[in-house]
C-alpha cells in the first residue's frame, strides 16, 4: 500500500483516523496530522502496515526519523525545541492503535533527542506597541486592546458583544464562554473605549448590533456593514464572525508589518524574536507582575487553572450580589491590583498623557488639601489665643507671668504718676 499524496486522503487511513478523531481541538488535530504525514513520508511505510511490525523494528524506524530531524537541526532547518511536538505524537498513534510494550523503547528514543535551546521569544516593547496603535484602524485597535488583556489569540474569534461588561471605567471580557475553560479577562479603559468606538463605527455603516453579534467581525466596505437584498429579494451581507484563529492572526500580522515592527522574511521556518500574538500575552504577564500584582492572580487573568482553588478558573458572576463574601473580597483585591497595572498596559499616547495629568492633578489636590488643613488649624489656634492668651503655656510660665503682672500693678500703685501706657 502506498501513502496518499493528498493529506486529506491520508487522514482517512484507518490507523490515522483512530487517533485524529480523538483530538479535542483543531490545533491538536492539525499538529497530529502533519506530524504523522511527515513521519510516514520519511519511512515510506503505510500506517496500517507500520502497526503490524515488531516493536524493535518500530523503535528502529522512529530512531532513524529522530536522527533525520537532528541533521535538519544542525542545518538550522528545524528548532530543537520543536522535536517533542514532531515525534511524541507517534507515541499517541501507537497507543490508540493498541501497540503495547513500547514504554522502555520510548525512554531510549527520547534519550536521542537533541538538547533544547533556551527560548529567546520576547515580548513587544512600549515603542513597538505605540507604533502599532498609531497606525491601526478601528478593528485593529479593538483586536490590539483584547490582546493586551493577556487572552490567547484563539479566544478572540468566538467572543460576542454580550461577553463584555463594564467595570468602573474598564471592562471584563468573558473568555471561552459556556465551556469548562471559561474565565474573565480585563481590558483597560483605553481598550474598552477603542472596542466601543469600533462597534459605533459598525453601527454607522448599517449594522444592527445585538448581544449575540460577534465582538470582532469580518471586514466590510464602507456603508455596507448591514444586511441588504439583491434584485431577487435574497438577503446578502451582514455581520459574519471570523471563523478561524488564522483570521485574527492575519489581522495582527498585517498590523505589525504596516507599523514596521516586523518584516516578512519569506521563510515560513524563520523564528522571530517576538512571537506574533504570544508577545502581547508575555507583555501583560510581565507588566502585571512588575506592577505588584500577586502572581497567582496574574495567572487567573491569563486563564490558567488556579491550583489553590482545586484547578478551577476564575469566573465573574453576572451580578455582584451573587458573590459570597470570600468571592467579593477576591474580586475587590483583583480590581485594586489591576488598577495599578492600567497605566503600563495603556498604549494610546493621548490616553497615557491624560492619565499622567490626572495622577499629577490628584497629587496637587492632595497637597492643596494638606495646606488648607494647616491654615484652618492655625486659624483655630489664633482664635483660641485671642480668647485665652495663656493657651499653650506651661503652668510655670503662667504663674511667672501672673507674678510679674502683680509686681507691675503694685509698683503702679506706689507711683501714681505711671499710666497704663508707660
Amino acid at each position: 500500500m502506498t501513502i496518499p499524496n493528498d493529506k486529506n486522503e491520508f487522514t482517512k487511513i484507518e490507523a490515522i483516523n483512530k487517533c485524529l478523531k480523538r483530538a479535542k481541538t483543531s490545533a491538536t488535530y492539525k499538529n497530529l496530522k502533519y506530524s504523522f504525514y511527515d513521519f510516514f513520508e520519511f519511512v515510506k511505510i503505510h500506517p496500517d502496515e507500520f502497526i503490524k511490525l515488531d516493536n524493535s523494528k518500530i523503535e528502529d524506524l522512529i530512531e532513524s526519523y529522530v536522527d533525520h530531524l537532528k541533521e535538519r537541526v544542525s542545518r538550522n532547518q528545524v528548532n530543537p525545541n520543536s522535536i517533542d511536538t514532531m515525534v511524541l505524537p507517534l507515541k499517541r498513534f501507537l497507543v490508540f492503535n493498541r501497540v503495547e510494550g513500547m514504554a522502555e523503547a520510548w525512554i531510549r528514543i527520547k534519550a536521542n533527542f537533541p538538547e533544547k535551546r533556551r527560548s529567546t521569544d520576547g515580548k513587544y516593547n512600549e515603542i513597538e506597541l505605540q507604533k502599532m496603535y498609531n497606525i491601526a484602524d478601528f478593528r485593529e485597535k479593538a483586536v490590539l486592546g483584547l490582546l493586551m488583556s493577556g487572552m490567547r489569540v484563539g479566544a478572540i474569534k468566538d467572543l460576542k458583544i454580550k461577553d463584555m461588561n463594564s467595570i468602573e471605567d474598564w471592562a471584563a471580557v468573558r473568555v471561552y464562554g459556556d465551556t469548562n475553560s471559561e474565565y474573565h479577562a480585563f481590558v483597560t479603559p483605553q481598550a474598552y473605549l477603542d472596542i466601543t468606538e469600533y462597534h459605533e463605527f459598525r453601527k454607522r455603516n448599517g449594522e444592527t448590533i445585538t448581544p449575540d453579534s460577534p465582538l470582532i467581525r469580518n471586514d466590510f466596505r464602507p456603508e455596507c456593514a448591514g444586511e441588504w437584498e439583491d434584485n431577487r429579494g435574497r438577503k446578502r451581507g451582514g455581520p459574519q464572525p471570523i471563523h478561524a484563529t488564522t483570521g485574527i492572526i492575519q489581522i495582527v500580522v498585517c498590523l505589525i508589518r504596516k507599523a514596521g515592527v516586523s518584516v516578512n522574511s519569506h521563510n515560513p521556518k524563520t523564528r522571530h524574536k517576538t512571537m506574533t500574538c504570544h508577545g502581547f500575552r508575555k507583555y501583560f504577564n510581565t507588566v502585571c507582575k512588575t506592577s505588584g500584582m500577586d502572581s497567582e492572580r496574574v495567572e487567573m487573568l491569563l486563564g490558567h487553572a488556579n491550583s489553590s482553588l482545586a484547578g478551577h478558573y476564575w469566573r465573574l458572576p453576572k451580578d455582584e450580589s451573587e458573590m459570597t463574601p470570600q468571592d467579593q473580597k477576591l474580586f475587590q483585591t483583583i480590581k485594586s491590583e489591576y488598577r495599578k497595572c492600567i497605566p503600563e498596559l495603556t498604549i494610546g499616547e493621548s490616553e497615557i498623557l491624560k492619565m499622567k495629568n490626572q495622577q499629577l492633578e490628584e497629587t496637587v489636590n492632595e497637597q492643596m488639601k494638606e495646606k488648607e488643613f494647616q491654615i484652618v488649624t492655625l486659624q483655630r489656634q489664633l482664635s483660641k489665643m485671642k480668647e485665652n492668651p495663656f493657651i499653650g503655656m506651661s503652668q510655670g510660665d503662667i504663674e511667672g507671668f501672673i507674678e510679674m503682672y502683680q509686681d507691675w500693678k503694685k509698683l503702679k500703685e506706689e507711683l501714681p504718676g505711671i499710666s497704663d501706657k508707660s
